[in-house]
């Protein structure tokens, strides 16, 4: 327990000599009060403001399990996301600078579709297996992957993160904040 933050919680800018660094009830006892505003605090009063000093509320609690939910929401989407090609499922990157690169390709391949570009390819690297594999897409399949990755991989971690943080806001109690799982994969 830190007794002048304590003190403090109960007697804001209290005044009394001595000291209170080593923190304990002996120490406490030497202190002399000279605060008019109430009578000197108990030492039983110091550790219960101390155990509401150190006791995050609910509000607090939910802040920070929103925030952590938020993070894992981000390190969803940067993670990246499965899509089959053909009949193989392949794994791409979405991290910030992939998401640049999927948008500046996906407006080329579907510029080549409006200019009805049947020629047009688009190059990129998936992994199966740890192994990269690069792949070529035609402009409509381009834009599918792309389309994929920007809706429905990014959407659906979004989702995912806005009902659990809804869960959190619903919650009543701090338990009831702790009980709430993130298991996504």
């Amino acid at each position: 327990m830190d007794t002048a933050l304590a003190v403090e919680a109960i007697v804001p800018a209290a005044i009394y000599s001595g000291k209170t660094t080593e923190n304990t009830e002996e120490e406490w006892g030497r202190v002399v009060w000279t605060d008019p505003r109430r009578e000197r605090p108990t030492w039983a009063e110091l550790e219960a403001a101390w155990i509401d000093v150190c006791t995050p509320t609910l509000a607090d609690v939910k802040a920070a399990r929103i925030d952590s939910t938020d993070a894992r929401t981000v390190e969803l989407i940067l993670a990246g996301f499965d899509y089959q090609v053909s009949d193989v499922f392949y794994h791409f990157g979405y991290s910030l600078e992939d998401q640049g690169n999927f948008t500046k390709a996906a407006l080329s391949a579907a510029l080549a579709m409006i200019q009805g570009n049947v020629d047009y390819r688009q190059s990129w690297r998936g992994w199966t297996g740890g192994v990269p594999h690069t792949l070529s897409f035609t402009a409509t399949e381009f834009v599918a992957l792309a389309t994929y990755a920007g809706k429905t991989h990014q959407e659906n971690c979004l989702a995912s993160g806005w009902a659990i943080t809804e869960r959190i806001r619903n919650a009543a109690t701090v338990e009831e904040v702790e009980s709430i799982v993130d298991d996504r994969q």
